[in-house]
């Protein structure tokens, strides 16, 4: 049974290195994936179980722009400077949605470089990165290193750079 709601990805704030991402593709926007499960089960030979707790926080994600986007001009800058700065550069993601999803972390990375295909539609320019520690919460918000409420996280959507508004 349908509750009624309305999905918009314009209500999603993806904020990277203080850039507000735009210009999504059809699809998936954006990805997060969490590298493993919070805890692991394990039996014994006489059936006596324990649950070991996971401190594994990394996870990958990806951002899937339509290759017309200006974004991706961002993100290459992002990742050409990660490539030539000694020890790499990291940074700041939070991706905050006004019904509650909550992502953040203060350093993540890019890690490839994106795949090239064109032909006679848009396709997709799919930005891949990791981190080694993320944070997530569906439906709240949760205190991290980078922001410590939801305040926080709307302070640092407030100060980055503005989404372009339609012509």
């Amino acid at each position: 049974m349908s509750n009624d709601a309305t999905h918009d990805i314009t209500a999603y704030n993806v904020v990277i290195a203080l850039h507000r991402l735009t210009g999504f593709a059809d699809g998936d926007a954006f990805t997060v994936t969490s590298a493993s499960d919070r805890a692991s089960m394990l039996i014994g030979n006489y059936g006596l179980g324990a649950w070991v707790k996971m401190h594994n926080k990394a996870a990958t994600g990806t951002f899937s722009l339509l290759s017309s986007s200006d974004d991706n001009t961002t993100l290459q800058a992002l990742l050409d400077a990660d490539e030539v700065t000694v020890g790499g550069i990291l940074y700041p993601l939070v991706i905050l949605q006004t019904n509650g999803l909550y992502v953040a972390s203060a350093s993540i990375r890019l890690t490839r470089q994106p795949d090239v295909a064109r032909g006679v539609s848009v396709p997709t320019t799919v930005w891949n990165w990791g981190t080694t520690r993320m944070y997530t919460a569906q439906g709240g918000s949760i205190p991290t290193q980078l922001v410590q409420s939801v305040a926080d996280a709307q302070a640092l959507l407030a100060s980055a750079t503005p989404a372009p508004q339609p012509s």
